[in-house]
């Protein structure tokens, strides 16, 4: 076959084809998805390097391979520098069709991650270390909020894991700390815990999920959102790259607005699975209250008992004063408002997984955003991590 001859990759491995051809073939997709920062010339050097340096390569699934480059390009990360196409034998599509098909996964590196935050112009400083046995390290969430690590160097046996993000102009900074029992249960939960990039790189991993939780809390770029979403499909099995080239292109998250809460929503409700409340039927609305959001009845207890009647003269000045979401009517109803929060503050009280405490936060505050809900709920998180932290220094 000629150089200069278009190819068909459908179906074939990359081994069987000309590589050099095949990424000409997609150049154009290619430079298309690229951020303005990027050449194609560049990212099509960068993957020619990546394919040649991991004989696994030759095995996957030809499109497999293009569209792992393709949702790369996409984020604006180079594989084999801050991120990695990664070969996984039998697949979720691959078993559809030759047992001896690789599916290329396309994995962001903890630099990718963190370059995709700094190019946002907000973050300044981002970076994550491992912590040792014998390394002065100590740091405290509240009001003395700091983080102190000093690398002693004279160990191998890892203790925690920890990120840190600092804004441009200095104004705010935060930090996650993760002990090494916490990001074995992330990896525990990984589809490559025992093969893969979990085995041969544990410690930029272990980097890599602490940076994960920390951008929970930070603002986010499109490009980092999708970087995101990419490593947790890598992390589960649920990344398909042939969708990229077959007709269902991956869709990038919006730039002005933010995803809907709807996942969020689930999340919070299936962490209630089975404990929500029956769906209240709604009243028709008397003369005078149209248009008034509706209350939940853990919202009516909490409202004043004039709520959604017509104001008194007498209560307007303290109705105009009154804080926003205690007069029953200044908030609109937020979109999780079924939610049995009665069940989920008495489960965070008793929760003793920091993991999914953080979890539950990161949740809560994507769902209600204002509101007294998340007060409620944010409250119920502090006094957990609170007697978590005082079970663990009555043992120590």
């Amino acid at each position: 076959m000629s150089a200069a001859q278009p190819i068909n990759p459908k179906g074939k491995s990359v081994g069987e084809l000309n590589v050099q051809q095949l990424l000409q073939n997609y150049r154009g997709q290619i430079e298309a998805a690229l951020p303005k920062h990027l050449t194609p010339d560049r990212m099509l050097r960068f993957s020619m390097t990546a394919i040649r340096s991991n004989p696994l390569l030759a095995k996957a699934d030809a499109i497999s391979l293009m569209g792992a480059i393709i949702r790369a390009s996409q984020d604006g990360l180079e594989p084999g520098r801050d991120a990695h196409l990664v070969p996984f034998k039998n697949g979720r599509l691959s078993k559809q069709r030759k047992k001896d098909v690789y599916d290329v996964v396309y994995i962001p590196d903890y630099r990718g991650l963190i370059k995709l935050a700094r190019n946002s112009g907000i973050i300044g400083t981002f970076y994550a270390n491992p912590v040792f046995a014998g390394d002065f390290f100590e740091f405290e969430y509240g009001t003395e909020y700091h983080l102190r690590h000093r690398p002693l160097n004279n160990s191998t046996d890892i203790t925690h894991f920890y990120a840190f993000a600092r804004s441009t102009d200095g104004s705010w900074e935060q930090f996650q700390v993760m002990t090494k029992a916490d990001v074995d249960k992330v990896k525990a939960r990984s589809r490559a815990k025992d093969d893969g990039p979990w085995v041969t790189d544990y410690i930029p991993m272990g980097n890599k999920t602490a940076v994960k939780r920390l951008c929970k809390f930070l603002p986010q770029s499109a490009e980092l959102r999708s970087a995101l979403h990419a490593d947790d499909e890598s992390e589960t099995g649920g990344q398909d790259n042939r969708e990229v080239i077959e007709g269902v292109p991956f869709e990038h998250v919006d730039d002005e607005e933010p995803p809907e809460n709807k996942g969020a929503v689930a999340t919070v409700k299936e962490k209630l699975k089975g404990r929500q409340k029956p769906d209240v039927p709604r009243e028709t609305p008397e003369s005078g209250s149209a248009g008034e959001p509706e209350l939940t009845p853990e919202a009516a207890q909490d409202a004043p008992e004039t709520a959604g009647a017509p104001e008194e003269p007498s209560q307007q000045g303290e109705q105009e004063n009154a804080p926003q979401g205690e007069t029953g009517g200044a908030d609109e109803a937020d979109p999780a408002v079924s939610v049995d929060l009665d069940a989920l503050l008495d489960r965070l009280r008793d929760e003793e997984d920091p993991d999914e405490m953080d979890q539950i936060e990161a949740d809560a505050r994507d769902t209600f955003t204002k509101g007294w809900e998340l007060s409620r709920i944010l409250d119920a998180i502090a006094d957990a991590r609170s007697g978590l932290s005082k079970e663990q220094d009555s043992t120590a």
